[in-house]
């Protein structure tokens, strides 16, 4: 279990540090970049995950061993102690350690890869030069006409303010990840 404990925690390190560094190669103007983070849930689930592991993988061959004689096992000397079902079992573990690593393996590559895919993907638009805010008002006075007309009233003023192209209203930032 001390084993797992060390590993879970130097996952932990290494998720701290590789979200850190993930973080710096990201655009400044990425959407909701602050909440990338490493949160509780995910350090708890480590723990659970590392004890667990700890536990499974230590204490059934444990649990094996202690079920070996210990005076037919000094009798058979240079003999193997274990019989088929103990080294069956013990091979098992190993294999779903493998298969699990493996597993883990693949879907960090497949993320890494999804990763920068997207980083590289065209939103379909130019966000140079470009400025949002976002505004929150008391409608409860307005009718749904006239809220209409303030925002196409707003777009207007906008628009006419020196050195402005173009001014427009709408209910959520593209690639915003939410509504404003």
């Amino acid at each position: 279990m001390l084993l797992g404990l060390i590993g879970g925690g130097i996952g932990v390190l290494i998720a701290l540090l590789g979200t850190e560094a993930l973080v710096a190669l990201i655009p400044a103007d990425f959407p909701r970049i602050e909440e990338i983070t490493v949160n509780g849930p995910v350090l708890f689930f480590t723990l659970a995950l590392s004890l667990l592991t700890g536990f499974v993988f230590g204490m059934v061959p444990a649990f094996q061993a202690s079920r070996v004689d210990p005076a037919s096992s000094l009798n058979e000397a240079g003999r193997q102690t274990a019989g088929r079902k103990h080294n069956l079992t013990r091979q098992t573990l190993v294999v779903v350690e493998v298969a699990l690593a493996l597993v883990l393996l693949t879907g960090a590559g497949l993320l890494i890869r999804s990763f920068g895919r997207m980083m590289d993907v065209d939103p379909g638009f130019d966000a140079e030069n470009v400025l949002t805010f976002s505004m929150s008002r008391d409608w409860s006075d307005y009718h749904i006409l006239n809220r209409a007309d303030f925002y196409v009233d707003l777009s207007e003023r906008l628009a006419g303010l020196p050195g402005i192209e173009a001014a427009g209203a709408g209910t959520a930032i593209p690639l915003s990840g939410g509504f404003r």
